[in-house]
């Protein structure tokens, strides 16, 4: 799912055949049943086409027909639908606090989920931690009848710089580790390919799978947590950069007098002025009790001033952050997430509402369509499955190795 910056790569017939098959695809999901003809309205293909295409996803077992029978006299109509279970995905999300697992099938449904508290496995190495998470994602497959061989790729979504290619994290920045082996890790536990990147950008995955509007071909993410992270749907595709890290909005400087230090070592960071840590810890000048984000909005709600004080600098930097990303790249969309919008909702409203008071320039307001996460935590897990079962779906369907590894 990736670009050229410029965004004017033509396409090629890989292209081609890769967008009028998913095209096809999505279209069966949404309708959890189509016949032939309907299926030829909405795609706007070739009849010769989309036969083509349809019958290759029925030798491969990717749908299948069946009868439906509308209650009159005649023939029954022969629907097209889903194999559900032609098999399955897994999604991890390296979270903050906790570590995430799903089961996904081919539908895009999730079949079970287990969360893994941080604090359970903060002793355990690495290599440790995998074969820990893997025991979990065991009792979840058995949990939910799903056998373990129907289960083709892992898709995973991590913190930090992440090299998709080598599958290493470059930088993990809650352990200040470099160059971690994940995919090789994962893999040997597993025994299965695995996919990484980023966490943002397996979100926007999700969010524009399952989110408000489905499918958009324009749309920015701006997810709240430790601190600030964007991701860039350009055209129906990842704007990744030339290192994968295009969308790092959270070190774009916003103070360079002395401001606060910033995990990345620079000072005056628009995340370092968000990050959860670093927010309580300026609450605890004015309340040394506080220890979550949680108490902070509680003695907002209370009217304390030095939270009305803080929350109104958090909300200013929320809104820096939104009005940068409109400013920086005019999206038709964006979808603001992440745990301090999840958790905290007030704060997107106040937010909002502070950067429709501030919008300098009135001819990009009304193109920007602006709205909260749909799936809140679950869109890193869920959208790390989604890449696990696009990559293989594109092996499936027998699509060239370098466009499968670009996408």
């Amino acid at each position: 799912m990736e670009e050229p910056m410029n965004g004017m790569k033509p396409q090629d017939q890989s292209d081609i055949r890769y967008n009028n098959t998913k095209m096809i695809l999505n279209i069966i999901k949404a309708a959890h049943g189509i016949a032939r003809s309907d299926l030829a309205k909405l795609t706007g293909m070739s009849a010769t086409s989309m036969t083509r295409i349809v019958n290759e996803l029925l030798e491969l077992n990717l749908v299948q027909e069946t009868s439906f029978s509308s209650g009159g006299i005649g023939r029954k109509s022969i629907l097209l639908e889903i194999k559900k279970d032609v098999f399955y995905v897994v999604g991890i999300d390296f979270a903050e606090r906790d570590i995430s697992v799903c089961v996904m099938d081919f539908s895009g449904a999730v079949i079970g989920k287990k969360v893994i508290s941080r604090t359970t496995a903060s002793s355990l190495k690495i290599e440790e931690m995998i074969r820990f998470i893997y025991q979990n994602y065991q009792k979840l497959l058995q949990e939910f009848k799903v056998k373990e061989e129907l289960v083709a790729a892992i898709g995973v979504g991590a913190i930090g710089s992440i090299d998709r290619e080598k599958g290493l994290v470059r930088y993990e920045e809650l352990t200040h580790t470099h160059n971690i082996p994940i995919k090789e890790l994962i893999e040997s536990v597993f025994k299965r390919p695995a996919f990484i990147d980023n966490d943002i950008k397996c979100a926007i995955v999700a969010e524009n799978t399952f989110g408000e509007v489905p499918n958009l071909d324009d749309v920015v993410m701006l997810s709240f947590g430790r601190g600030v992270g964007s991701a860039i749907i350009n055209r129906g595709r990842i704007v990744r950069g030339c290192t994968n890290t295009a969308g790092e909005i959270g070190h774009t400087i916003v103070d360079f007098s002395d401001g606060r230090l910033c995990i990345c070592g620079r000072r005056g960071c628009l995340s370092s002025y968000l990050m959860e840590e670093n927010i309580i810890e300026e609450a605890r000048k004015s309340n040394s009790s506080i220890c979550s984000i949680a108490d902070i909005m509680e003695c907002y709600e209370k009217n304390f001033l030095w939270a009305i004080s803080l929350v109104d600098r958090i909300t200013n930097y929320m809104t820096i952050a939104i009005n940068n990303a409109v400013n920086y790249l005019n999206p038709r969309n964006l979808v603001l997430g992440g745990k301090l919008i999840n958790d905290n909702p007030i704060l997107y409203d106040m937010a909002l509402k502070k950067y429709s008071g501030m919008i300098s320039f009135s001819t990009l307001h009304p193109t920007t369509h602006i709205s909260p996460s749909k799936l809140s935590r679950d869109a890193v897990c869920i959208g790390g499955a989604l890449v696990a079962q696009e990559k293989h779906m594109l092996k499936m369907i027998k699509m060239p190795n370098e466009f499968i590894e670009s996408r």
